[in-house]
């Protein structure tokens, strides 16, 4: 009787230490992050519009009307020099609805800019969410999961070349704009 006692003591104070350790994903997750930030690019934990939210989701049952979320890292590069005037870009990506308008935000200033990003778009993780271009930063929304396509370092490197393409076209497109 005295061994139970000790072994249910023991899983009393190992339980919850246990439980505090991290996961696999939680590992993975850090490595994605560390290896974002050694390349110079700036990681943050945001929430996005939800593009392709169920009714439910944007209505409450006492006819609310809601703004549904998802929780996500944003990766962000920065532009270097401000470019004053640019006018930002907001879009939400959704599995069924594509690329589209975050409607969180001011209808685009220009199409015509997004127009010039849009094939740009390809290149980010298959789990992005949403894409701002600001005047100080281009930013990506995603999940953070790998694949099994890429290691870590490798999908840091395709999102930073992406995000670089994307800043490139954007600073081109601004230089025009205001000449």
């Amino acid at each position: 009787m005295l061994w139970i006692s000790i072994l249910l003591g023991l899983a009393i104070v190992i339980g919850p230490a246990l439980y505090l350790l991290p996961t696999r994903r939680d590992k993975a997750q850090a490595a994605l992050r560390t290896a974002a930030r050694q390349t110079g690019l700036v990681v943050e934990l945001a929430s996005i519009y939800k593009a392709d939210s169920a009714p439910h989701e944007r209505v409450s049952a006492g006819a609310q009307a809601l703004s549904p979320k998802v929780q996500c890292a944003r990766y962000g590069l920065p532009m270097g020099a401000p470019l004053a005037g640019l006018p930002e870009v907001h879009l939400v990506n959704g599995p069924r609805t594509g690329w589209q308008p975050d409607p969180e935000y001011p209808a685009v200033a220009n199409a015509d800019l997004v127009a010039e990003l849009q094939p740009l778009l390809a290149g980010l993780p298959e789990q992005a969410l949403g894409l701002a271009v600001t005047a100080s930063l281009v930013w990506v929304y995603w999940l953070e999961t790998l694949d099994g396509a890429a290691s870590g370092p490798d999908r840091v490197d395709e999102i930073k070349r992406t995000l670089s393409l994307i800043r490139e076209r954007a600073a081109n497109w601004h230089a025009r704009w205001i000449s």
